[in-house]
């Protein structure tokens, strides 16, 4: 089995073996794919009233074979991928099916409850050389920060210092990137003591600032400020950002010690984060960082009652996501090759 060895993190394996067992696709997966209108010939997994019509058929439930599917490298236009020149919360949903609500609904709680991709995810470790803060939208860095200044208050571990990775891209205010939500968090996270604007303070404008004015916002007393490392990342050739492969990047040149290290994600992203940084951590020779993750509960009321254009986006975020953990693991197999 690939996922019973070192290679992978423990945290990583139980979500794992959610999808893959022995390299082959799980029921769970499978039923995935049907409500997509991808099928496994001949499979022992009868479709459901449910499923639409087939628009792809694929030999075998095998990782290599489903993610070339996923990935639009059998039939370009069936894919999962959201196209990489626009960020997740532009997309319409996917290019070649439509989706009912009861669909939409059945293929959310496959992902985020079934496959566990909106569980907790919780530190396994009580001391960590330091912390990998991943950069994000306004919405999503607090609400990381707001994790990890609940775990730091709580002494769940200790560390030596937060590397807080960003990439290259411009604030966007259709998704609440705001001047007057930069000011003012409105409950979404507590204000940090003493903190006030004053008149030289410049709004941010680029992700990178963002990260860093949240922090000297919001972050917990106990953290100290000094201890906050600013790690900027390029945009990846063909994207409109950064992403978290590029992010990583940046974070070796800086030449970190060996040690672990405690990722701080948002669900549904932290397997697939967490596999982008094992992988490309290995990728360059540097088998003595090990990293976990942790991430707080999706918040599962976030897609009910929503419009069926809605629910179109998240649909197609998540399948994206999992597209890129097919893409990972496939990846990583060829490292150990």
């Amino acid at each position: 089995m690939i996922l019973k060895n070192k290679f992978y993190p423990k945290s990583a394996q139980a979500g794992l073996t959610l999808l893959f067992k022995d390299n082959q696709a799980t029921d769970a997966l499978v039923r995935l794919l049907g409500m997509t209108g991808i099928r496994i010939q001949g499979d022992t997994l009868q479709p459901d009233n449910h499923w639409p019509e087939a628009k792809l058929v694929l030999s075998s439930r095998s990782l290599e074979e489903i993610t070339r599917a996923v990935q639009g490298k059998i039939r370009p236009e069936v894919t999962w991928l959201i196209p990489p020149t626009q960020e997740r919360w532009q997309t319409q949903g996917l290019r070649y099916i439509n989706f009912s609500k009861e669909q939409a609904y059945i293929i959310l709680n496959l992902v985020l409850k079934e496959l566990k991709m909106g569980e907790e995810i919780t530190p396994l470790r009580s001391k960590y050389e330091g912390i990998l803060f991943l950069g994000s939208t306004l919405k999503n860095v607090r609400e990381r920060l707001n994790l990890l200044n609940n775990y730091i208050e709580k002494e769940r571990f200790t560390f030596e210092e937060i590397w807080a990775l960003t990439g290259e891209r411009s604030l966007d205010p259709t998704v609440g990137e705001t001047f007057e939500n930069l000011l003012d968090p409105k409950g979404s996270i507590p204000l940090r003591t003493g903190w006030k604007k004053t008149p030289e303070m410049l709004f941010p404008t680029s992700e990178e600032q963002m990260v860093e004015w949240v922090f000297k916002q919001s972050c917990s007393n106990r953290i100290s400020l000094e201890l906050v490392k600013m790690v900027h990342a390029p945009k990846e050739e063909g994207r409109k950002r950064a992403t978290t492969k590029t992010t990583v990047e940046a974070w070796l040149k800086e030449n970190p010690k060996g040690g672990n290290y405690l990722a701080v994600s948002t669900q549904p992203f932290g397997l697939y984060q967490l596999l982008v940084l094992r992988h490309h951590v290995l990728a360059k020779g540097r088998v003595d960082i090990l990293i976990d993750v942790i991430a707080a509960k999706f918040p599962f009321s976030t897609y009910t009652h929503q419009s069926e254009e809605k629910l179109r986006q998240f649909v197609n975020i998540a399948l994206d996501n999992i597209a890129k953990i097919c893409y990972e693991l496939v990846e990583i197999e060829k490292l150990r090759a």
